[in-house]
């Protein structure tokens, strides 16, 4: 039975109003965005989703995570390396009525280099090649932000108190460790370990690093990357033949460019000392941080940084497009040495 609001023009209007602030357009609309960015471009391995999962933490407690982009890549670095890199873009959508974003602009310029790659061969000489793969992102400028309430798009009324953009952003990292976590566990469970500690013991290489730990008196895990780097390449090349047996298999590189999508317009405020605020202007996206509680936990051994500062793009359903193409961009940079 159709209700009686519909037939009155003042009372539908009020409707689609409500229903705006309720926030499920925006997340709509930003799934249409995804879903087009994907099939525009169908000669990369591209889809997008939303995603409901459950962390370690809460067991059979369920989130929601509006959407995520997914672009996959496969690398051959050399004979015994080859690369899976996966590039996550988890978005998080924030509808509030009549908020603009103000962002103030930093100093710290290197705020992008904490973007999480996570790898089980974290490491090694070639893990820490990927930190070139930042490039798309070395123009980002990091800001501090600031919510305002703006009526109408015309009349500014106050400064907009909920930590909305700090609260999306965590909620996106809670995502990305569980997605660490579980992929760590799935596996290890698929490591076996007997052969390959057989191999070195062969290679007698267990020997020699207990030797090198006597000499140089380090704590071992301080000093495994400098002896392994100062392994003869034969036996390294020996190892390799031996355990691959010629067929190596796929290294996993996991990465996530976390986005906050707001309906609202983004500014880059112009400041100095002397004249503090000096204009506005009007900007794609800005980069935020965020310092996660309990990160990176379980994940810290297999992450390229682990800062507690941690970044997020902020943008709007407008230029959602531009950012995706960040991510794209991540997945398409030349990572091979």
């Amino acid at each position: 039975m159709t209700s009686e609001w519909t037939s009155i023009t003042g009372a539908t209007n009020q409707v689609k109003a409500l229903l705006e602030h309720a926030g499920v357009p925006l997340e709509l609309e930003v799934s249409g965005i995804c879903k087009e960015f994907c099939a525009s471009h169908p000669d990369v391995d591209v889809r997008s989703e939303k995603v409901v999962y459950s962390t370690v933490e809460t067991g059979d407690i369920y989130r929601e995570l509006d959407q995520i982009v997914f672009i996959y890549k496969e690398l051959e670095v050399n004979t015994f390396t080859k690369v899976q890199l996966e590039v996550n873009v988890p978005i998080e959508c924030k509808y509030r009525k009549d908020i603009e974003v103000f962002a103030f602009p930093l100093d710290k310029k290197e705020l992008y280099l904490r973007f999480p790659i996570h790898s089980a061969f974290c490491g090694s000489a070639y893990f820490r090649h990927l930190i070139n793969s930042y490039k798309p992102f070395s123009e980002l400028q990091h800001a501090s932000i600031v919510l305002l309430e703006v009526q109408d798009g015309k009349t500014p009324k106050k400064v907009h108190n909920e930590n909305l953009i700090y609260n999306a952003a965590g909620a996106l990292y809670d995502f990305i460790l569980n997605d660490f976590i579980s992929w760590d566990e799935a596996t290890e469970k698929e490591i076996e370990a007997p052969y390959s500690d057989r191999l070195v013991d062969e290679l007698g290489l267990f020997k020699e690093f207990e030797s090198y730990i006597e000499q140089k008196r380090y704590a071992w895990d301080s000093a495994l990357n400098s002896w392994i780097s100062s392994l003869d390449e034969q036996k390294c090349s020996l190892f390799n033949q031996r355990y691959y047996k010629g067929n190596p298999p796929y290294h996993h590189v996991l990465t996530h460019l976390p986005v906050v999508c707001v309906n609202g317009p983004i500014y880059s405020i112009e400041w100095n000392a002397t004249k503090k605020i000096v204009s506005f202007q009007e900007v794609p996206y800005c980069l935020t941080s965020l310092r996660k509680h309990g990160w990176p936990g379980l994940a810290y051994s297999c992450l390229m940084t682990r800062n507690p500062e941690l970044p997020a793009i902020v943008t709007n359903a407008c230029n959602l497009n531009l950012v995706l193409d960040l991510g794209l961009k991540w997945g398409s940079v030349n990572l091979i040495v």
